[in-house]
């Protein structure tokens, strides 16, 4: 699709999103800006640390010091990040606190206790501010439900963010503007290794008005390819097997759907869901 076209979907379909999935993003907003803009850190707004250089150390104290033991996972963590510069521990702190956000099922003491952990770290642990206790408070309402494979290997994920960081100071030079969702969705593709989940949940954090709250791509390529929606998508050429494909399948479905429910909708609310569930085997 031509960037013309992308920008009247996200524009016919900004009123089909659902308020709490676009809530869930804007909470953090603030973080995301910072990753994308400045680098600062929003726990300690003196740090910067959304840098390449920040991101390197991040991921040369996990990688290169991995653990095979059957120790729990965050005991593991902090022993690698024992010793590590202030701005490495606080980027681990926000990796982590951004990774489990957009989780429903995921519970506020869970996550406050995986963040203060890493921060644990530190001889001074910093306070969290007040933006990571409204979300606290607003735990579990909106978001996507994960499997257990989401829950696992957080030290992947983790390292895995912290790559994307390293591209993206490559390909965006600083001061210059912010990727459109497209450019920035080309960034984490060509992030290695390639982690689905987390690419499916920072774009949409990055850009909910483009992205569907969903970090499965199997979810994502079962609702693209459902049978009922063939039609919808029969003049956009789009490959439905690759990410941005799918992603922008389910834009134009979502605008075409919109025009006939004339409502906010999910792709699991139970009339959409029907539409592309009851073809579906995978599931």
């Amino acid at each position: 699709m031509d960037d013309a076209t992308l920008t009247q979907l996200i524009d016919a379909t900004r009123d089909s999103r659902p308020t709490g999935d676009m809530q869930l993003a804007a909470r953090v907003k603030p973080i995301i800006d910072h990753m994308l803009g400045d680098g600062m850190s929003v726990i300690d707004p003196e740090a910067k640390i959304w840098t390449a250089e920040v991101a390197e150390e991040l991921r040369s104290c996990i990688e290169d010091n991995l653990d095979y033991s059957d120790t729990d996972q965050w005991t593991k963590f902090k022993e690698q990040l024992d010793g590590a510069p202030r701005e490495v521990v606080l980027l681990a702190a926000e990796i982590v606190f951004l990774r489990e956000h957009p989780v429903k099922d995921a519970k506020a003491s869970t996550r406050r206790r995986h963040i203060m952990q890493v921060l644990s770290v530190l001889s001074d642990p910093p306070e969290l501010p007040a933006i990571y206790e409204d979300c606290f408070t607003h735990s579990g309402e909106h978001g996507f439900r994960a499997g257990q494979g989401y829950y696992s290997y957080a030290y992947k994920d983790v390292v895995w963010v912290a790559n994307f960081v390293k591209r993206y100071r490559q390909a965006v030079p600083a001061g210059t503007q912010r990727p459109d969702p497209w450019a920035l969705q080309d960034i984490m593709q060509s992030t290695t290794p390639l982690i689905p989940k987390m690419r499916n949940m920072l774009q949409f954090l990055a850009a909910p008005e483009a992205f569907e709250c969903i970090a499965s791509s199997r979810l994502k390529h079962d609702i693209a390819n459902a049978p009922l929606f063939a039609s919808y998508l029969s003049k956009c050429h789009l490959d439905t097997n690759s990410p941005q494909g799918r992603d922008q399948a389910l834009l134009q479905i979502r605008a075409e759907l919109f025009k006939e429910f004339q409502n906010k909708f999910h792709f699991w609310t139970e009339n959409i869901q029907e539409l592309w569930r009851r073809q579906c085997h995978t599931l």
